[in-house]
């Protein structure tokens, strides 16, 4: 089998378990209205129950409980579940939150839905699929969740930004995981769908700061001087640009199949 590229190592991961990487999430864009209802329809009529894995913050497991009968939010880092339980929905009764790897998750119930925002490219694929095969239903699907912006006049400034001082600047490049995963015969893709874009609107700081949300840049694996020069270099971007506040559009991108 294909061996996954070595910027997808679940060790990069560990840097979501750090106190400042879960506090950074909060400035990283949510996913658009729109794909909720995308996800709601996905899920079969007789179970209407989710596993949304690599929950992080519950930016999809707390908008989910609005809709689903039941989901277990699963994330390694319990930080990230700490934060995530503070957040609005975060104490709903129907949203169980659990720390755990997702390969090593066990349940009693079979879903209706799996989920997976930005988090599926980090796990052991050859662990986890076989396992979601068996734990969803024969109508249920696993979705796999990417955010994309749309590029702007300043994009290739900041992405040369990230680059320079990110530790892994490989990690930035487009990858689409659910292609990889039929590559290696472990997902059969059903179909794909993008939201319409949506525009969000942050301060040139907080901008700034959702780039340490990221594993390539959080600040447990960066110097304190690395983390300033690229704040500033960012900073410095914008005000060439002339631009006080950060604009820019979001689309959220959906691949659902079958664990084969």
């Amino acid at each position: 089998m294909l061996a996954k590229p070595a910027f997808l190592d679940g060790s990069q991961a560990l840097a979501f378990a750090d106190a400042g990487t879960a506090a950074a999430y909060r400035h990283r864009p949510g996913y658009p209205p729109e794909l909720f209802g995308r996800l709601a329809a996905l899920m079969p009529a007789g179970n209407r129950t989710v596993l949304d894995l690599g929950c992080g913050t519950g930016f999809l497991a707390r908008p989910l409980a609005e809709i689903a009968r039941r989901v277990d939010a699963v994330d390694l880092s319990a930080e990230m579940i700490a934060a995530g339980r503070r957040l609005p929905g975060g104490d709903r009764p129907n949203l169980h939150w659990t720390v755990a790897a997702a390969e090593r998750f066990a349940s009693p119930h079979r879903y209706g839905l799996v989920t997976a925002g930005e988090s599926l490219h980090w796990m052991d694929w050859e662990a986890l699929l076989p396992r979601l095969r068996d734990r969803l239903e024969p109508d249920g699907w696993l979705a796999v969740v990417d955010l994309r912006p749309a590029d702007e006049p300043w994009s290739d400034a900041v992405r040369a930004a990230v680059v320079r001082h990110s530790v892994n600047a490989a990690e930035r490049r487009r990858y689409d995981t659910a292609r990889e995963l039929a590559a290696r015969g472990l997902f059969r893709e059903h179909g794909r769908a993008a939201t319409a874009p949506v525009r969000r609107v942050q301060s040139v700081d907080d901008y700034a700061e959702s780039f340490h949300a990221r594993s390539s840049l959080a600040r447990s694996r960066l110097s304190a001087a690395t983390a300033l020069a690229f704040g500033q270099e960012v900073r410095d971007v914008f005000r060439r640009a002339g631009l006080a506040v950060v604009r820019q559009d979001w689309t959220a991108e959906l691949v659902w199949g079958r664990p084969a």
